[in-house]
């Protein structure tokens, strides 16, 4: 089912024009555009009419092996790539990569470690929504660093790791407030926290000092995120019948808009994989679901008669 995007969402995370490696030596090997993005939509990108498009769509099971190949290629640059499904490899050779969402791509670079443990007060910022680096899909680069704990606290001797995402444009340094959740609060680090607008006070709160909190609340039940959509009931915990219902209840009632919903399921699932298998699978189907449910609001029985 064809779907069209959704104002400034931009479902597209990478373009590949490639052809199969085993026609290297044919006159005319058969080009395919191979469009990564989020779902199928009617008005193709990068228009052109000797490739053959194919959707490779994120969250569908069936592609994933291809997905995953080809955005890695993507984002690091590679002249081909290849994938094996069903006892089957599949080998593309790369003609040409186009718009590559340079936020999206770091998560499938190999990270470059880099040493925080030194006397240098390095600063991250955390962020809940989207910041404007990744709105602008500026090229960032994927980092493992390595810091160390504040002195004081015996209990925390030896230095730890994060993954923390560099943006290369505006050489900022980012984090989501659910890795500090997990390592405790980065109170207990030599870092030097900021905060994107888009966080709420509680939100901060949980970042810095994750650890006050884990005897009070249930921070790893979805890490206990107090966003409204979180506040207005919906929750992995619950059946699926009662999240449905959540979802079209946010649609009609006008409470949250498609996009709204879409942006919220990537940003606290589906692009942190902290809440595990079972709570992502459950998103994406929750996803499929409110993407069906809107396209068929969007759809209407008209008759034409002459006037």
């Amino acid at each position: 089912m064809k779907r069209k995007p959704i104002g400034s969402y931009d479902p597209v995370y990478a373009i590949i024009y490639a052809y199969f490696s085993e026609d290297e030596n044919v006159d005319d090997p058969a080009i395919y555009k191979i469009i990564l993005s989020d779902y199928e939509f009617s008005e193709l990108p990068e228009p052109g009419c000797y490739e053959k498009p194919i959707f490779v769509l994120r969250d569908d099971k069936n592609m994933a092996e291809l997905f995953d190949a080809a955005m890695r290629a993507a984002a690091t640059n590679a002249s081909s790539f290849q994938f094996e499904k069903n006892g089957q490899t599949f080998r593309y050779t790369i003609i040409d990569t186009k718009r590559v969402d340079r936020a999206f791509a770091a998560r499938y670079q190999i990270p470059k470690d880099i040493d925080w443990t030194d006397d240098e007060l390095h600063t991250v910022i955390f962020y809940f929504k989207s910041n404007k680096c990744f709105k602008q899909k500026h090229h960032c680069t994927s980092c493992r660093a390595k810091i160390k704990p504040k002195v004081g606290y015996e209990s925390f001797t030896e230095p730890t790791t994060i993954d923390v995402i560099h943006c290369n444009e505006c050489d900022k340094y980012f984090v989501t407030k659910e890795i500090f959740i997990a390592k405790g609060g980065c109170w207990k680090y030599y870092v030097s926290a900021e905060f994107d607008p888009s966080m709420s006070s509680q939100d901060r709160e949980l970042a810095t000092w994750a650890s006050y909190y884990s005897s009070k609340r249930e921070i790893f039940d979805d890490f206990a995120q107090r966003t409204s959509i979180n506040n207005d009931g919906y929750t992995t915990t619950k059946p699926a019948t009662q999240r449905q219902k959540l979802l079209r209840y946010f649609i009609d009632s006008g409470k949250y808009t498609e996009g709204e919903i879409i942006q919220y399921f990537h940003e606290q699932y589906l692009d942190t994989g902290w809440h595990g298998a079972e709570a992502t699978q459950k998103v994406r189907n929750d996803l499929n679901y409110l993407l069906d449910y809107c396209t068929e609001l969007k759809t209407i029985d008209a008759k034409l008669e002459r006037p």
